[in-house]
């Protein structure tokens, strides 16, 4: 039944697509921002720019570039600067005039570019006067395309903090309690280096739930972690015998009342600021159920709070999708279930290559082995599926682990087991198909990032 299977999969894409396409960022931030006259009304409130009399655009993250370019569809020739820090590679063919600044560096381990770009942002921050208005666009990323290391960090220490906290299996909110902890940007300290500028932030979560603090590690919001809180976490992941000195030095200090914490809601700054969710995820969500209802399915939402170790969270999507093919439920056939958040993967010593949504798709395929008209998707919406690879996720149906194994004598487990899902993916792609966008998902920078979308497809039985 291979016309169904890639019927199946063509469709899980345009679903996912689908969701994607609603987050756009270009759409969400005119949504929350309008010039009228001489105010500026952003969602409910309104700004009034009498007596301002510049207006500087700070953006970083990874769909920065298309949120800053429509905060400059709307402002035009108001603004007068512009300090831009993206993903490389996802900058290229932007429209901002020369004096945006632009910066491509590393993600999702920062990198000397990083350090260089955020330098120059600060300085721009701590240029702003009363009268000036700071736009700041903040989306998923900035946790490590913001990078200015707190007490005499090296680059290199902040690095290697970011890989440990990144292979722990840590969620994303425990990871940027750490790293900014160990910055003087994020953690609302890009806020403070603003002041006394009024400072409006236009956010595009990738964070389940939305948390203001945690979203590009919050760098112009209040912080609610502390530095207690921080050792928690190391503790949690036993990282305290192997975290770099320096930095538990400074979280130690930190906790010591050595050094100041990071920004906190009683601090004056937090007054002279407004922060905007503008997307997030369950948009995206809300948009591929109604994709798949388009195209005759029956819909479920599961969830928009889904995290958890990938291969696990992946049990959970493969006995949805054995319910319903032996009792069609919780929805009726043909069924599409879809979900949203983020998981994570807790890498072995060497690691190959992959990222959350590969793994995911890996072990569900061995989980949904033999079942027919069945498809599983895991995409995370920014395009890119974690480092050293080109992948936003896969889509696998119930006979790619026993073709892949029948035909080219790849072991799913085997692969699944040492974190290299990319490179069975790819494998199995150039041996079967020859094409190398079959089942994985690789249509490059989509230019949003609302975290991941999971969707399960499933249709009455071919064999019955």
């Amino acid at each position: 039944m291979p016309e169904v299977e890639d019927r199946l999969r063509k469709q899980a894409r345009q679903i996912f697509k689908a969701g994607c396409a609603a987050v756009d960022p270009v759409i969400a931030v005119k949504n929350a921002l309008e010039l009228k006259e001489n105010e500026l009304q952003v969602r409910d409130q309104k700004i009034s720019l009498e007596g301002i009399d510049s207006i500087v655009v700070l953006g970083a993250g990874k769909a920065c570039i298309s949120m800053v370019e429509a905060v400059h569809e709307v402002l035009g020739k108001k603004v007068s600067q512009g300090i831009i820090i993206t993903k490389y590679g996802h900058a290229d063919g932007h429209k901002l005039p020369s004096h945006f600044e632009v910066f491509e560096a590393a993600h999702p381990t920062p990198d000397q570019n990083s350090v260089k770009a955020t330098s120059r942002m600060l300085q721009v921050a701590s240029q702003a006067t009363a009268q000036t208005l700071v736009l700041c666009c903040i989306s998923g990323g900035s946790s490590a395309l913001l990078c200015a290391p707190a007490g005499g960090l090296t680059l290199g220490e902040k690095q290697e903090a970011t890989n440990q906290l990144l292979g722990c299996g840590c969620p994303i909110h425990e990871k940027n309690a750490v790293l900014k902890h160990l910055s003087l940007v994020k953690g609302g300290q890009l806020l403070r280096a603003c002041q006394p500028a009024k400072v409006v932030s236009l956010v595009l979560s990738d964070v389940v739930g939305d948390p203001l603090d945690s979203i590009g590690s919050g760098p112009t919001v209040p912080d609610g972690w502390t530095f207690d809180d921080c050792l928690k976490v190391l503790d949690t992941y036993k990282l305290r015998e192997t975290f770099p000195k320096s930095c538990m030095k400074y979280l130690l200090d930190g906790a010591a009342g050595k050094v100041p914490d990071t920004l906190k809601k009683e601090d004056s700054a937090v007054e002279n600021s407004r922060t905007v969710v503008v997307a997030g995820n369950a948009i995206a969500v809300e948009a591929a159920l109604e994709k798949a209802r388009s195209m005759g399915y029956n819909t479920l939402l599961l969830s928009t709070f889904m995290e958890g170790e990938a291969k696990e969270v992946a049990k959970t999507w493969s006995a949805l999708a054995k319910e319903e093919r032996k009792f069609g439920r919780p929805v009726a056939l043909p069924a599409c279930i879809i979900g949203g958040g983020e998981t994570t993967v807790s890498l072995n010593e060497n690691p190959g290559v992959g990222g959350r949504n590969q793994a995911l798709a890996l072990s569900a395929a061995l989980q949904i082995r033999g079942l027919d008209s069945v498809a599983i998707l895991a995409g995370a919406t920014d395009g890119g599926d974690g480092p050293f690879n080109d992948a936003a996720g896969a889509v696998v149906v119930g006979s790619d682990a026993d073709v892949a194994e029948k035909k080219l004598g790849l072991d799913a487990q085997q692969f699944l087991d040492r974190c290299d899902a990319y490179n069975f993916f790819k494998k199995f792609e150039d041996g079967v198909f020859g094409n190398s966008n079959v089942i994985h998902l690789r249509d490059g920078p989509t230019g949003t990032n609302v975290a991941d979308v999971t969707i399960l497809l499933v249709e009455q039985s071919q064999s019955e």
